[in-house]
């Protein structure tokens, strides 16, 4: 999920002389075939500018949504309101940049066959300062117009520690989430389970649902200690374009309260020692703390086997 559309349309578009509220359609490039649902819709665009005529002393505007017949795609509210793009200005005597802006509100149960048939709806604002002058907008359009966020059928997530992760694919016309949990321990180190066990650790942050009834923990005093666990392999393969992320949970024992700090490097490793991803938590707190980390996409297009990732926690007390 959280893949890029961009599409692309290429127009001119004048609106009615001294007119307020004229509006204009204009058809956008059919979604990719893993399309499932919108999640974000901005406008971005590079080239396109907005100009009227020199001679007008009237205020013209712009507002902009995105409609597909009468089904609202993307709008400032569910009923179709239009977003401002420029407000009323009398002052068009350089032609106007068009902003990026980002719909407020999207429609996130509209199906494929409605973003196929999608089209962004420009309505041009008028205000008479005198007379009327036949003054009117002139939208140039260029590329990069749309950017659709949008879930489709492949995605990704990893995590461990009280173990989360996850990948995104669909079930028939729903998403569902697939989870990578630890399922072998590789090296251990000094650490151990919260009962001092040095086998089977990875059993302790295995569960569907986070638990801190059990645990794997450092030595004392640790420096530089580390415990790597194995994932479990991703069904299906997930695309560099997915949303990936890391999720765990982690803490410090300070037996003498308040006087120790300790610090953790988490690591997402591929094979034996290939890094992916990292992240430094430094002087961590007595109380549970939750990490998220999503993938870069540097990172996820940095892997290039899914089924043989590992993660790995560091502890250090300097």
């Amino acid at each position: 999920m959280a893949t890029w559309l961009l599409a692309r349309p290429v127009y001119e578009f004048t609106g009615d002389d001294d007119t307020n509220n004229a509006t204009a359609l204009v058809a956008l490039d059919n979604t990719p075939a893993d399309f499932l649902t919108a999640t974000d819709v901005s406008i971005t665009e590079k080239t396109t500018s907005v100009g009227a005529p020199l001679w007008s002393d009237d205020s013209l505007g712009l507002d902009v949504r995105i409609m597909s017949g009468a089904t609202v795609l993307a709008a400032a509210d569910s009923g179709g309101t239009y977003e401002s793009v420029i407000a009323l200005d009398p002052d068009w005597a350089v032609n106007k940049t068009f902003p990026a802006i980002t719909f407020t509100w999207v429609n996130t149960t509209a199906t494929k066959t409605q973003w196929d048939a999608a089209q962004i709806q420009y309505r041009q604002l008028y205000l008479k300062n005198k007379g009327g002058d036949g003054t009117h907008l002139i939208v140039f359009g260029g590329a990069d117009l749309i950017t659709v966020t949008y879930d489709g059928e492949d995605g990704l997530t990893a995590d461990d520690l009280q173990s989360f992760s996850q990948v995104s694919q669909p079930a028939v016309a729903e998403l569902s989430e697939l989870y990578l949990r630890p399922d072998l321990d590789d090296t251990v180190g000094s650490w151990a389970t919260h009962t001092g066990a040095t086998t089977n650790l990875y059993q302790q942050i295995d569960e569907v649902v986070a638990s801190d009834a059990d645990y794997v923990r450092s030595d004392t005093n640790p420096t530089d200690s580390a415990v790597k666990f194995r994932l479990s392999n991703s069904v299906p393969k997930p695309v560099a374009a997915s949303a990936q992320w890391v999720e765990y949970r982690f803490r410090k024992e300070d037996l003498v309260v308040g006087t120790r700090q300790c610090d953790l490097t988490v690591r997402l490793i591929e094979g034996a020692s290939t890094v992916r991803a990292t992240w430094t938590h430094t002087n961590i707190a007595t109380g549970w703390t939750d990490a998220s980390q999503a993938l870069t996409g540097p990172q996820k297009s940095s892997i290039t086997d899914y089924d043989d990732l590992y993660l790995e926690f560091e502890a250090d007390a300097p």
